[in-house]
């Protein structure tokens, strides 16, 4: 949710699995800030936005990862809308592995 001038806060719990296998997968939980870059005018129908954050990935075991991202609202009204947006974790221990997410959701305001 937004909670002042574009900044905002949020929070989930998901599991990511590999399409060949949904046995196979992490959970994953995540405390994500983001910027949204919005007017303070009219609203816009297409509103770009970043984000970052830290996520905990676990199965038998656990690993911290950081991730950041980024993508668009596309507002169909003036409460509902489309939400597209890729992210990318990264293990701090491990250098040069990533883990690219591409998402799309319905959005709320």
């Amino acid at each position: 949710g937004l909670v002042y001038n574009g900044l905002g806060v949020g929070g989930e719990l998901g599991y990511v699995f590999a399409p060949r296998d949904l046995r196979v997968g992490v959970g994953v939980l995540s405390g994500t800030g983001s910027y949204h870059f919005i007017n303070s005018g009219s609203p816009r129908k297409v509103t770009p936005f970043v984000t970052a954050g830290y996520a905990l990935a676990f199965r038998s075991e656990s690993a911290g990862l950081i991730q950041f991202g980024g993508g668009v609202n596309y507002w169909f009204s003036d409460r509902l809308g489309l939400r597209f947006e890729v992210r990318d974790y990264f293990p701090p221990e491990y250098p040069g592995t990533h883990f690219l997410e591409f998402r799309t959701g319905l959005a709320f305001r």
